[in-house]
Protein backbone atom coordinates (compact mmCIF):
# COMPACT_ATOMS: atom_id res chain seq x y z
CA UNK A 1 0.00 0.00 0.00
CA UNK A 2 1.40 3.58 -1.31
CA UNK A 3 2.02 5.52 1.90
CA UNK A 4 0.12 8.42 2.64
CA UNK A 5 2.66 12.05 2.28
CA UNK A 6 1.35 13.32 5.85
CA UNK A 7 1.59 10.20 7.51
CA UNK A 8 3.69 9.58 10.86
CA UNK A 9 6.57 7.77 10.91
CA UNK A 10 7.04 4.62 12.90
CA UNK A 11 10.21 3.18 14.53
CA UNK A 12 10.42 0.03 11.39
CA UNK A 13 10.70 3.51 8.99
CA UNK A 14 13.81 4.69 10.71
CA UNK A 15 16.11 1.40 10.20
CA UNK A 16 17.48 3.18 7.74
CA UNK A 17 18.20 6.51 9.70
CA UNK A 18 22.21 6.68 11.65
CA UNK A 19 23.89 7.96 14.66
CA UNK A 20 26.80 10.06 13.60
CA UNK A 21 28.13 10.07 16.99
CA UNK A 22 31.83 8.88 16.43
CA UNK A 23 32.31 5.40 14.45
CA UNK A 24 28.47 4.98 13.36
CA UNK A 25 26.70 1.92 13.62
CA UNK A 26 23.01 2.01 12.90
CA UNK A 27 20.61 2.50 15.73
CA UNK A 28 17.92 0.63 16.87
CA UNK A 29 14.55 2.68 17.54
CA UNK A 30 12.57 1.74 20.78
CA UNK A 31 9.99 0.01 19.77
CA UNK A 32 7.26 1.71 22.35
CA UNK A 33 7.47 4.72 19.66
CA UNK A 34 4.98 3.59 17.27
CA UNK A 35 4.85 7.50 16.31
CA UNK A 36 7.44 9.82 17.15
CA UNK A 37 8.12 13.77 17.71
CA UNK A 38 10.73 15.97 16.98
CA UNK A 39 12.46 15.18 20.47
CA UNK A 40 12.03 11.55 20.23
CA UNK A 41 13.43 11.80 16.69
CA UNK A 42 16.44 13.83 17.38
CA UNK A 43 17.84 11.74 20.71
CA UNK A 44 17.48 8.02 18.77
CA UNK A 45 19.11 9.09 15.57
CA UNK A 46 20.22 11.52 13.33
CA UNK A 47 18.12 12.84 11.08
CA UNK A 48 17.18 16.46 9.56
CA UNK A 49 14.21 17.95 8.81
CA UNK A 50 12.30 19.95 5.89
CA UNK A 51 10.50 22.20 8.03
CA UNK A 52 10.38 23.67 11.73
CA UNK A 53 8.66 21.66 14.01
CA UNK A 54 8.62 22.03 18.25
CA UNK A 55 10.33 19.32 20.61
CA UNK A 56 6.67 17.79 21.38
CA UNK A 57 5.16 18.01 17.48
CA UNK A 58 4.93 14.57 15.88
CA UNK A 59 6.67 15.08 12.51
CA UNK A 60 4.93 13.88 9.04
CA UNK A 61 7.44 11.13 7.36
CA UNK A 62 7.66 13.37 3.86
CA UNK A 63 9.48 16.19 5.99
CA UNK A 64 11.59 13.19 7.98
CA UNK A 65 15.17 12.45 5.88
CA UNK A 66 18.23 10.55 6.90
CA UNK A 67 21.13 11.86 7.98
CA UNK A 68 24.68 11.08 6.93
CA UNK A 69 25.97 8.07 7.88
CA UNK A 70 29.81 6.89 6.48
CA UNK A 71 31.16 3.55 6.84
CA UNK A 72 34.68 4.64 8.26
CA UNK A 73 36.25 5.58 10.63
CA UNK A 74 37.02 9.05 12.14
CA UNK A 75 40.47 8.47 12.20
CA UNK A 76 42.72 6.30 9.87
CA UNK A 77 46.57 5.16 10.34
CA UNK A 78 48.37 3.91 7.62
CA UNK A 79 51.40 2.43 5.75
CA UNK A 80 53.86 4.59 3.61
CA UNK A 81 53.31 2.25 0.10
CA UNK A 82 50.77 3.71 -2.06
CA UNK A 83 47.35 2.34 -1.75
CA UNK A 84 43.30 3.11 -1.50
CA UNK A 85 40.67 2.23 0.55
CA UNK A 86 36.77 2.20 0.18
CA UNK A 87 33.56 3.34 2.50
CA UNK A 88 30.04 3.94 1.73
CA UNK A 89 27.83 6.88 1.88
CA UNK A 90 24.62 6.79 2.73
CA UNK A 91 22.17 10.08 2.96
CA UNK A 92 19.17 11.41 1.41
CA UNK A 93 19.65 14.39 -0.70
CA UNK A 94 23.05 16.23 -2.42
CA UNK A 95 27.13 15.63 -0.97
CA UNK A 96 30.51 16.60 -1.57
CA UNK A 97 33.87 15.27 -0.57
CA UNK A 98 36.68 17.26 -0.41
CA UNK A 99 40.53 16.97 0.69
CA UNK A 100 42.84 19.07 1.81
CA UNK A 101 46.60 17.55 0.34
CA UNK A 102 47.40 16.89 -2.94
CA UNK A 103 48.55 12.83 -1.64
CA UNK A 104 45.16 12.10 -1.30
CA UNK A 105 42.38 11.72 -3.63
CA UNK A 106 38.70 10.75 -3.30
CA UNK A 107 36.43 9.60 -6.07
CA UNK A 108 34.01 10.31 -6.33
CA UNK A 109 33.67 13.65 -4.81
CA UNK A 110 30.09 14.31 -5.25
CA UNK A 111 26.95 12.64 -5.99
CA UNK A 112 23.24 12.57 -4.67
CA UNK A 113 21.86 10.22 -1.82
CA UNK A 114 23.34 6.53 -1.35
CA UNK A 115 27.05 6.03 -2.78
CA UNK A 116 28.79 2.62 -2.49
CA UNK A 117 32.59 1.92 -2.69
CA UNK A 118 33.48 6.01 -2.72
CA UNK A 119 37.54 4.92 -3.32
CA UNK A 120 40.55 7.16 -1.22
CA UNK A 121 43.72 7.00 -2.97
CA UNK A 122 46.83 7.80 -1.36
CA UNK A 123 50.39 8.17 -3.00
CA UNK A 124 53.57 6.40 -1.42
CA UNK A 125 54.75 8.32 1.62
CA UNK A 126 58.93 8.59 0.98
CA UNK A 127 59.21 11.62 3.83
CA UNK A 128 58.51 11.49 7.07
CA UNK A 129 55.35 11.33 8.82
CA UNK A 130 51.82 13.28 7.35
CA UNK A 131 48.30 13.95 7.53
CA UNK A 132 45.48 15.02 6.15
CA UNK A 133 41.96 15.41 6.11
CA UNK A 134 38.66 14.42 4.16
CA UNK A 135 35.66 16.01 5.02
CA UNK A 136 31.90 14.61 3.43
CA UNK A 137 29.39 17.10 3.48
CA UNK A 138 25.78 16.27 3.35
CA UNK A 139 24.50 19.36 1.52
CA UNK A 140 20.74 19.20 1.72
CA UNK A 141 20.91 18.60 5.03
CA UNK A 142 24.30 20.89 6.10
CA UNK A 143 25.87 18.20 8.26
CA UNK A 144 29.67 17.19 8.02
CA UNK A 145 31.76 14.20 9.25
CA UNK A 146 35.55 14.27 9.00
CA UNK A 147 37.64 11.61 8.58
CA UNK A 148 41.46 12.26 9.67
CA UNK A 149 44.05 9.94 7.84
CA UNK A 150 48.03 9.61 9.61
CA UNK A 151 50.45 8.08 6.64
CA UNK A 152 53.64 6.86 8.83
CA UNK A 153 56.90 7.21 7.29
CA UNK A 154 58.65 4.68 4.90
CA UNK A 155 59.18 1.03 6.88
CA UNK A 156 60.45 -1.71 4.96
CA UNK A 157 60.12 0.51 1.73
CA UNK A 158 61.63 -0.45 -1.83
CA UNK A 159 65.18 0.45 -1.32
CA UNK A 160 68.16 1.19 -3.90
CA UNK A 161 71.80 0.39 -2.53
CA UNK A 162 74.16 3.44 -2.61
CA UNK A 163 77.61 3.62 -2.23
CA UNK A 164 79.03 7.29 0.01
CA UNK A 165 81.28 8.66 3.02
CA UNK A 166 79.56 9.42 5.93
CA UNK A 167 80.83 11.70 8.98
CA UNK A 168 78.95 12.76 12.25
CA UNK A 169 80.29 16.13 12.08
CA UNK A 170 81.99 17.36 8.68
CA UNK A 171 81.07 16.99 5.63
CA UNK A 172 84.72 17.61 4.21
CA UNK A 173 85.59 14.62 6.24
CA UNK A 174 82.95 12.37 4.52
CA UNK A 175 84.30 13.30 1.32
CA UNK A 176 87.25 11.95 2.28
CA UNK A 177 85.71 9.04 3.77
CA UNK A 178 83.75 8.56 0.23
CA UNK A 179 87.39 8.00 -0.85
CA UNK A 180 89.35 5.98 1.53
CA UNK A 181 86.17 3.69 2.98
CA UNK A 182 83.28 3.88 1.36
CA UNK A 183 80.30 2.51 3.10
CA UNK A 184 77.07 1.01 1.57
CA UNK A 185 73.78 2.84 2.48
CA UNK A 186 70.17 2.55 1.28
CA UNK A 187 67.94 5.44 -0.57
CA UNK A 188 64.19 4.92 -2.08
CA UNK A 189 64.22 3.08 -5.05
CA UNK A 190 64.41 5.10 -7.83
CA UNK A 191 65.89 7.92 -6.13
CA UNK A 192 69.36 9.36 -6.66
CA UNK A 193 71.91 10.92 -4.44
CA UNK A 194 71.16 14.26 -5.13
CA UNK A 195 67.13 14.07 -4.82
CA UNK A 196 67.17 11.25 -1.91
CA UNK A 197 64.96 12.25 1.09
CA UNK A 198 65.45 9.00 2.64
CA UNK A 199 68.41 7.21 3.94
CA UNK A 200 68.53 4.08 5.97
CA UNK A 201 71.29 2.03 6.86
CA UNK A 202 69.46 -1.45 6.26
CA UNK A 203 68.43 -3.08 3.74
CA UNK A 204 64.79 -3.06 4.67
CA UNK A 205 64.51 0.57 4.62
CA UNK A 206 63.53 0.80 8.22
CA UNK A 207 66.14 2.32 10.37
CA UNK A 208 67.67 5.51 9.46
CA UNK A 209 71.12 6.83 9.26
CA UNK A 210 72.00 8.79 12.29
CA UNK A 211 72.39 12.64 12.25
CA UNK A 212 75.52 13.52 9.85
CA UNK A 213 76.88 14.51 6.34
CA UNK A 214 77.41 11.44 3.66
CA UNK A 215 79.27 12.45 0.24
CA UNK A 216 79.35 10.64 -3.00
CA UNK A 217 82.81 12.06 -3.22
CA UNK A 218 81.90 15.26 -5.07
CA UNK A 219 79.44 16.63 -3.11
CA UNK A 220 78.63 16.33 0.64
CA UNK A 221 74.51 16.76 1.66
CA UNK A 222 73.64 16.73 5.65
CA UNK A 223 71.27 14.54 7.11
CA UNK A 224 69.39 15.41 10.25
CA UNK A 225 68.52 12.38 10.73
CA UNK A 226 64.82 12.85 9.46
CA UNK A 227 65.75 15.03 6.05
CA UNK A 228 68.42 16.38 4.38
CA UNK A 229 68.77 20.32 5.26
CA UNK A 230 71.90 21.22 3.46
CA UNK A 231 74.61 20.04 0.26
CA UNK A 232 78.16 21.94 -0.23
CA UNK A 233 80.58 20.56 -3.04
CA UNK A 234 84.03 18.69 -1.80
CA UNK A 235 87.18 20.49 -1.74
CA UNK A 236 90.05 18.72 -3.16
CA UNK A 237 92.92 17.53 -1.38
CA UNK A 238 96.05 19.17 -2.11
Amino acid sequence: MARSTNAMITYNDLDYMVDNEGFRAKTTIPTSNRCMTKSALEASTYVYFTDTYANNQLVPYNHIHRGLYVSAPADIETFAPAQSFPFDLEVDGNWSITDDRTWITVTPSSGEDNESGITVSLTQNTGSARSGTITVHAIDANQYYYIDITQAEPTGVDVDPITLGYSASDAQDACLDYVSGPFTYYITAGRTFYNAISIFVNDPGATYLPAGWVSNGIDARYWTGSNFTAQTPCVPEE
